[in-house]
């Protein structure tokens, strides 16, 4: 597309903050080469609906962007043609143009360039914008293994070299110390979407404190969204639609269409559930597939100071219909049903946790950053926390619930 073709009243469609930014760098927008500029609108054409964390990032790159022609110039290497995405207004529809976009970029056998490419542009943009603060270090705390019961099964297998394991925890009050460690935090640093808790099942009973602000999301909440989304995906493999065309015709789907303001008064939320239910590949049937894709997406996107992640039992894998009736079943307010799999939930817990670190560990300031796993219920547990513990030792000493509460505030040095 020519950049001539790009005005100010291109940005109609947006909603008010995306379009006011757009209008701002339009000149910016004009000179990015057509393999950058759609990944660019595709943010600000969603800017509204975006947490905080992540438009300070949008604003600071294209402030950088202004000042370092050089950078977008980048990826004018990669040759784009005017055929690419027939028919896609690539202005308003940023996101549908970009899938237009990677295939003609393996079709072209361009994309390991433009990997390439990428890859330096993210390097040398990060090193251009200047580094933020924390008021506190990073907390992530994670609950696996609901109902599930000892097994032969090794936890924190992936974790044990990052950190300490401990086989003496106190299983009645560990709980307790980490709901409380998070309204806590909650409520000395109240800025919004900096402290959640997200959960794969019923969840645990939180104490409303308009002071303390807690994002919150459980799997049995979004059931009006997840019944929606499930009929729509049966309808359209009735009418022998493939994974792509249904893959396109989700991301169209509105948030009043799906029945999302019955869950959930906040667009950014909103828009949160449904990236959540449409993008990802398992979440609208497995409820532990759900806490990890989430959490690790809260991490990237909000960055929260706080996050406490409880995976619940998930349904067994089964055909297509049975499974859409099973997660009907599962996302009912008993969240009762027979087919759950406790066993076999704990070990895709574990793994969730691990993902769960490694995002963690991809964000600044990850070297002060603390991370505590815990089997539901039992006194087993681990602790990533650089200069306080060793990695890769286990200890069975006990850790009292005043104990443990100190080290995730940050005030014991050590275990």
């Amino acid at each position: 597309m020519r950049a001539v073709e790009l005005t100010l009243r291109s940005f109609d469609a947006y909603p008010p903050l995306g379009r006011r930014l757009a209008i701002d760098h339009t000149e910016l927008l004009r000179r990015c080469p057509m393999a950058l500029r759609p990944s660019l609108l595709a943010e600000l054409s969603t800017f509204d609906w975006q947490f905080p964390a992540q438009q300070m990032e949008v604003e600071s790159r294209l402030r950088v962007l202004e000042a370092e022609p050089s950078l977008p110039d980048l990826f004018s290497a990669i040759n784009v043609p005017l055929s690419v995405g027939p028919g896609i207004n690539w202005v308003n529809h940023p996101h549908l143009y970009l899938e237009s976009l990677t295939a003609y970029l393996w079709s072209s056998h361009q994309m390991d360039r433009f990997r390439e490419i990428s890859s330096r542009f993210v390097q040398q943009l990060a090193a251009k914008i200047p580094p933020t603060t924390l008021s506190t270090h990073r907390l992530v705390m994670v609950v696996i293994g609901r109902d599930a019961q000892p097994s032969p099964y090794p936890l924190f297998e992936r974790l044990r070299p990052h950190g300490q394991i401990f086989t003496n925890l106190q299983r009645e009050r560990t709980g307790e110390v980490l709901l409380d460690a998070l309204r806590k935090r909650a409520g000395e640093t109240a800025a919004p979407y900096s402290h959640w808790y997200l959960d794969g099942g019923a969840p645990l009973k939180l104490i409303a404190d308009e002071a303390a602000p807690i994002a919150s999301l459980s799997y049995p909440g979004i059931a009006p969204i997840n019944r929606k989304i499930l009929s729509s995906m049966q309808q359209a493999f009735g009418q022998g639609r493939g994974p792509e065309v249904l893959r396109s015709h989700l991301s169209s789907l509105s948030p009043q269409a799906l029945d999302a303001p019955m869950v959930t008064p906040d667009p950014r939320m909103q828009r949160f559930i449904l990236s959540m239910l449409t993008e990802a590949s398992g979440t609208q049937f497995f409820s532990t597939t759900f806490v990890q894709w989430t959490g690790r997406e809260i991490l990237r996107r909000a960055q929260p100071l706080t996050l406490l992640a409880r995976f619940g039992p998930r349904q067994r894998q089964a055909t297509f219909n049975r499974m859409v009736e099973l997660a009907r079943q599962a996302n009912s307010p008993s969240d009762a049903t027979s087919d759950l799999d406790a066993q076999g939930s704990l070990i895709d817990a574990d793994m969730g946790a691990w993902y769960l670190y490694l995002e963690m560990m991809r964000l600044r300031f990850s070297e002060s950053s603390r991370f505590f796993a815990w089997f539901e219920g039992q006194s087993q547990g681990i602790l990533c926390a650089p200069g306080i513990v060793t990695g890769g030792t286990t200890t069975d000493r006990a850790l009292t619930p005043a104990e443990l509460s100190l080290v995730l505030a940050g005030t014991k040095t050590n275990t």
